[in-house]
């Protein structure tokens, strides 16, 4: 239609950790780390893989991990890492399957993107049901994982059956911790401390 019709989902996150026990040195029951799981597949009924739509990152960088996923501490530019660079709107799957050491480790995307901007920083469109979502966030990167397994595949609505890359899964939040607690006080909630973010998803149709 001329005029896309628009519906914007606003999602506000606020948590307060109450004051831990001195005697308690677990390092979960003293902290809470704080992070969503927000899939997305925006062709409903029709239940295919999420490999044709397009993405977009307002991202420069991602950050380096290792072969089990756990951050080095490092960024990479993406210009030395062009299959990670959605700076421009790609399809998801133009460069999945391609022989990458970074995609190897995760079997397909599971990064941290640094992003560049709040406003709009994330936009998925799916050209064939014409649904367009753009992601501003308080949050300073985003996870993109790709729905690379499915070892216990559900039954959908449609009566098919669940396969990998079905849902794309597009998580705000801060760099996970690292070796050695490395960028732990970045993440973090302290005793006493309130925890507050903001995520609005926005949808259209063109």
């Amino acid at each position: 239609e001329s005029s896309p019709h628009l519906l914007q989902l606003d999602k506000s996150s606020s948590n307060n950790k109450d004051a831990a026990q001195p005697e308690i040195n677990n390092f979960l029951n003293k902290h809470r780390i704080l992070r969503d799981w927000p899939y997305q597949e925006h062709n409903f009924q029709e239940k295919r893989d999420i490999l044709g739509h397009e993405l977009c990152i307002k991202s420069d960088e991602i950050y380096d991990l290792d072969e089990e996923l756990i951050p080095t501490g490092k960024l990479i530019k993406l210009d030395q890492e062009p299959i990670f660079d959605f700076r421009e709107p790609k399809c998801i799957g133009q460069d999945i399957n391609k022989e990458n050491r970074h995609l190897k480790n995760g079997s397909g995307y599971d990064h941290l993107w640094k992003l560049n901007t709040n406003e709009n920083a994330i936009n998925l469109y799916d050209s064939i049901s014409k649904r367009n979502m753009f992601i501003t966030t308080s949050e300073p990167g985003v996870v993109v994982y790709t729905m690379n397994h499915a070892d216990n595949p559900m039954l959908l609505s449609n009566g098919k059956l669940q396969e990998i890359h079905y849902a794309v899964c597009l998580e705000t939040q801060k760099p996970a911790i690292g070796y050695n607690e490395q960028g732990r006080q970045a993440v973090i909630l302290k005793p006493g401390e309130i925890y507050t973010q903001h995520t609005m998803f926005k949808f259209t149709v063109k």
